[in-house]
């Protein structure tokens, strides 16, 4: 068989193709890529800085966010050892003690003008480092692990990450329509794993995965739903930015549904695009 040289055009087309399809050209990867997108320059962070066996203390960015604890009678927070045995984490409320109603969630406050969390039409991810020390259940009164969540589900806008019975899921709800994507399988207790969510045009992604003792993931799992979410934006004044269960617009805990998450977790993320 006889291979002919492509014309002198065509050789320019292929080069042009080739070239024009490399990653340095994309304002990004793409939405249902092998990896989440960088975590570099977010538009919030928290992170643990108190050390094992003390009370939880936090770092948070921007400085003008705050974080306080939304407590029932009984119920507290610890900080354990982090992915990297280096930093900490903040422990909740175990199973046990969630059944018994001593729930305890930590709250993000923001001022007025902020943005934080509320990403209007822009694509965002979010995000955070969890571990399951032992195996989560659900009862009637615990019925559900929540990890971040800003708005209810009845709100016209509402972002939220969760791990029900271990499996991870996220949905985003705007005025467009809402989109629920969820893992496969439930995580295992023991390992640390590190879990994001990200929204574009037309489809929401998650990703999971393991987080190794120098704090990186070195392979991702990811599931893709499509369906459009439209603009998120939020009531003034907006609901509140709950961490490790559910809180009700005044920044309360939902007693009859708390969702307390019975697990670890640190480094908390968001930022839009």
């Amino acid at each position: 068989m006889t291979v002919r040289p492509l014309p002198v055009a065509a050789s320019a087309m292929l080069l042009l193709l080739l070239v024009g399809c490399s990653d340095d050209d994309r304002d990004g990867p793409p939405p249902d890529a092998a990896k989440p997108w960088s975590d570099e320059a977010p538009d919030l962070v928290l992170d643990v800085i108190s050390s094992p066996g003390d009370q939880p203390s936090f770092a948070l960015e921007p400085p003008d966010l705050a974080v306080e604890v939304v407590a029932a009678p009984g119920g507290r927070l610890q900080t354990v050892p982090g992915p990297t045995g280096a930093a900490g984490a903040v422990l909740f409320p175990s199973v046990e003690e969630s059944t018994q109603g001593r729930d305890a969630v930590l709250r993000v406050i923001a001022p007025d003008d902020s943005r934080v969390l509320e990403p209007g039409s822009a694509d965002f991810w979010f995000g955070l480092d969890l571990q399951f020390p032992e195996a989560t259940s659900s009862s009637d009164a615990d019925n559900g692990d929540n990890l971040l969540q800003r708005g209810l589900f009845g709100d016209t806008g509402q972002l939220k990450l969760q791990a029900d019975h271990g499996v991870p899921s996220c949905r985003v709800a705007g005025e467009s329509g809402d989109v629920t994507v969820k893992a496969d399988a439930a995580l295992p207790t023991g390992p640390w794993f590190r879990v994001r969510c990200q929204r574009t045009a037309g489809q929401v992604t998650l990703y999971v995965g393991e987080v190794d003792a120098s704090g990186t993931v070195e392979a991702w799992r990811h599931w893709t739903e499509e369906g459009p979410t439209g603009e998120i934006d939020f009531p003034d004044p907006a609901p509140a930015v709950s961490i490790g269960g559910k809180l009700n617009p005044q920044g309360g805990l939902v007693e009859d549904a708390p969702d307390q998450f019975n697990g670890a977790l640190t480094h908390v993320v968001y930022g839009v695009r």
